[in-house]
């Protein structure tokens, strides 16, 4: 299959066909792991016709405290349904910006302090209405600080020949890998070993791995890896934190 071929616009003539997929929800701000796995496959799909899920990462995350604990931050979203998809999510109309910043000044004396935040501030000053788009313009904003050029899709935006949800639980990543039609490998964090049916993919011919993000060991009083990834972007310099995303293990 050449590249015109690949169902996926604008995909990088440079780039043979993705062998590698991941397929994730889109999350807000994560941790560090989230992008050692996007680093290491070839395509990254964001899943934002999966269900949205109140009090999960999609719309909140852990920043740090002024006394070096940890809180979340929520980003604020409209009641919606039961069931909606997280591409119809939208963003209430709160003050969330000045909040975020407020809640970042926890970190005024990590050396990164004004370089991350200016980089938030395009986000932040961004018209976005839409929970799924935010997250992407986030992602996308991380990936290219920390050199990762792995493409970045939102599933909602695909017309994936013959995807057709909803698949049985574990297979949705199935039909997406299939629907591409040069996929051999997917790739979830550790999380999913216990929710991925093996066999379905082994039938398939692709196969299915577990990446796991090896935690560095952080000095005292400095990041906390399992923290939102802007925690390590504040410490960190890009390039130091794209180097911890090379850390990692891969099971099946």
């Amino acid at each position: 299959m050449s590249g015109a071929d690949i169902p996926l616009p604008g995909w990088p003539a440079h780039r043979p066909p993705p062998r590698i997929a991941a397929v994730m929800q889109p999350y807000f701000l994560p941790y560090p792991g989230y992008f050692a796995l996007m680093k290491h496959v070839d395509v990254f799909i964001l899943d934002d016709l999966a269900q949205y899920t109140p009090k999960r990462w999609m719309n909140r995350n852990r920043l740090r405290t002024p006394d070096g604990g940890w809180q979340y931050f929520t980003l604020p979203v409209a009641h919606a349904p039961a069931r909606t998809p997280i591409c119809q999510i939208q963003i209430a109309p709160e003050n969330w910006k000045c909040r975020l910043f407020g809640r970042l000044t926890a970190y005024a004396c990590a050396p990164n302090y004004a370089v991350v935040c200016c980089l938030l501030k395009d986000c932040a000053q961004s018209d976005i209405a839409l929970l799924n788009v935010l997250n992407e313009h986030a992602l996308r904003m991380i990936a290219d600080y920390l050199n990762i050029d792995t493409p970045i899709y939102l599933l909602s935006r695909l017309n994936l020949p013959g995807y057709c949800p909803p698949y049985p639980k574990g297979e949705n990543a199935l039909a997406v890998c299939r629907a591409l039609g040069t996929v051999e490998e997917y790739c979830n964090p550790p999380g999913g070993s216990a929710f991925y049916p093996r066999q379905p993919y082994r039938e398939a011919g692709i196969r299915l791995r577990f990446l796991e993000w090896q935690l560095p060991q952080a000095p005292p009083g400095s990041w906390q890896p399992m923290l939102s990834v802007l925690d390590g972007m504040m410490w960190l310099s890009p390039g130091q934190l794209a180097q911890s995303l090379q850390n990692f293990r891969l099971f099946e």
